[in-house]
């Protein structure tokens, strides 16, 4: 079993960045997060915008052409890798790295590795809101005029229910703007007992990582959600023509 380096820090944050898929609608040979932005492979602006955050640990998931992601990140010495294979899923993927953080406290931020504009002052906002709410999952949103291909969040008086994949949901769901950035805050305690619990109920057959909700429910731990008003900086990158 790995156990986590923990670097010189206080702050009790762990982070995984999830980079193990295929990215298929990129129609490259080329890892979607190796593509490059501005000069710059796209998971290294998503690395640069945590750097702030003086996180305990950064551990990012690796699975399609892994060593290829591993090669061209190489030189930051901090980063700790897990491999997801087969990939089948979100939730799966974070599983990955239950044995890297065995023992570890506090907070754990999630974020995917094809995001290239989230900020710093974001993911810190988040992990504010998340610890003064001493909430046990807050999840980024953001309200867009376009929300095909996102998960919606449902509400209910307000709080969050649920999280709904654009496959999965109904007409009525499909209606609805507000979405769900794939960037979550989660006290480590219960985390990967209650992946375990997921379950590959979808029209894809993979394990979500949304669907998690309901385990922080059942558990009366409370969820929050941090919504964005630039809905931009979480624009993930799904083809070449998007970067």
């Amino acid at each position: 079993m790995t156990v986590i380096q923990t670097r010189n820090s206080t702050t009790n944050t762990h982070i995984v960045v999830l980079a193990a898929g295929q990215g298929a609608r990129m129609k490259s040979s080329l890892p979607k997060v190796l593509h490059t932005v501005a000069g710059l492979p796209i998971i290294v602006h998503v690395l640069r915008a945590i750097e702030p955050l003086k996180a305990s640990s950064i551990a990012v998931v690796v699975g399609h052409k892994a060593d290829l992601v591993e090669d061209a990140l190489a030189d930051r010495a901090s980063i700790q890798f897990v491999h997801q294979e087969p990939q089948l899923g979100t939730g799966h993927g974070l599983l990955q790295a239950e044995s890297l953080l065995a023992g570890a406290t506090g907070t754990l931020l999630l974020l995917a590795g094809d995001v290239p504009l989230v900020r710093p002052s974001t993911l810190r906002d988040l992990l504010e809101t998340h610890r003064a709410a001493a909430a046990g999952l807050t999840v980024l949103t953001a309200n867009v005029a376009r929300p095909y291909g996102y998960g919606r969040i449902l509400r209910r008086n307000g709080q969050l229910i649920g999280i709904v994949e654009e496959r999965d949901a109904t007409d009525k769901q499909r209606k609805i703007r507000e979405i769900n950035s794939g960037i979550y805050a989660f006290e480590l305690a219960p985390l990967f007992d209650s992946l375990k619990q997921l379950a590959a109920e979808n029209e894809q057959g993979e394990y979500y990582l949304p669907d998690i909700v309901s385990s922080y429910q059942r558990l009366n731990m409370p969820i929050e959600t941090l919504t964005l008003e630039d809905a931009d900086e979480i624009h993930g990158i799904n083809s070449q023509g998007e970067l």
